[in-house]
């Protein structure tokens, strides 16, 4: 299960991110 959260969370925390950025 914490190998599937890691990988479900770069893709949001990119997305929260990109979304800061603008």
């Amino acid at each position: 299960m914490a190998t599937e959260t890691k990988k479900a969370a770069v893709p949001i925390g990119t997305t929260v991110l990109l979304m800061a950025a603008e």
